[in-house]
Parts: structure tokens; sequence; C-alpha cells
């Protein structure tokens, strides 16, 4: 995959939560602060990224780790079980910290590459990611905190929504002007 594709998909993916926020204020207030304590959210999210991070342990070379490679393979799906039986109190916020972790690391791969000092941009959204995704598996509050500060009215989700869908077409028509 090159940059283009990575910043068309980026911008499509960024926008649909922003336009949402522009159409449907009240509707997607009420839904992100519910969030962090959505159990099937939570339980999907969780599944993708332990999913992802099996993937990871099946195919990236481990080194001098390699003869634990079989155990990884096993403990992620005990871990599975044991997230979802044990951690299920803001779990949703906590797993889309996790995927936050491990979406830049593809971003980056692709990035590092290119010759454009315009991939500087894919590199900054995707160390605000990693942030961000830190800040959500460290502290999940923070999802709930952030929403009741940054979307306290109806207009205040349209000036957030605006402003990303700006951020996510600017990043989309990277990909199909520049990179």
């Amino acid at each position: 995959m090159d940059l283009a594709t990575v910043a068309i998909i980026m911008g499509g993916v960024l926008a649909v939560p922003y336009v949402l926020l522009l159409l449907m204020p009240g509707r997607m207030r009420a839904w992100l602060t519910g969030f962090p304590r959505n159990k099937p959210a939570g339980r999907l999210l969780t599944f993708v990224g332990l999913a992802w991070t099996e993937y990871l342990f099946y195919t990236i070379p481990l080194g001098q780790f390699e003869k634990f490679r079989p155990g990884l393979l096993i403990v992620v799906p005990v871990g599975l079980v044991l997230i979802i039986k044990f951690m299920e109190d803001l779990l949703a916020a906590r797993a889309l910290g996790a995927l936050m972790l491990l979406i830049p690391a593809p971003l980056l791969s692709v990035a590092r590459w290119h010759e454009s000092p315009w991939r500087l941009v894919v590199v900054v959204i995707a160390y605000i990611m990693v942030i961000k995704g830190v800040a959500l598996v460290l502290s999940p509050h923070l999802f709930r905190k952030a929403v009741d500060f940054g979307l306290r009215s109806d207009a205040a989700c349209r000036a957030w929504g605006a402003l990303g869908l700006v951020v996510a077409c600017f990043v989309a028509a990277l990909g199909f002007l520049v990179f």
C-alpha cells in the first residue's frame, strides 16, 4: 500500500465521525457520552485489537524471543476472555486506546520512505493518535471528560465536526493531489 492510498483511507475514516457531529450533534453527544461503558463496542474493539496483536505475533520476527511464539499465540485468546470477563468497566475506551496504539505503525512504515515533506502530516497525525491512545489506555475516564468538556452544546459539536472535517478533507486531498 502506498502513502496516497493510506491518506485517502485515513481522510475517509476521519471524516465519518465529524460528519455525524455536524449532522446529528445531540445524538452523537449522547452516544459518545455512553461509549466508554458500551459493552458490545468494548468487546468488539477488544477482539479487533487482540486479533491484530495475534496476527503480529504470528507474522513479525521475534528474534531471540522466537521460542516464545507458540505461547504467545495461546496467551492472546486467553487474554481476550479474561479482559472481557474482568475488565468490562470502561472497556470500550481502553480498547479504542489500544487500537490507537496499533494503527500508527503501518501508517509510519508507509510514510517513512516517501520523499514529499507533506508526509509529515501523516506522521504528526500518527503520533497524536499514539498520545491519545496511551492516555485512553491509562485513563479511560478521560474520554468522558473530553466529551463533556468539548461537546457541551450543539454548536460546540458542530464546530468540532467542521474542524475535523476540514482536517479529514485535507488529508484525503493530500492523497489525491500530492502523494
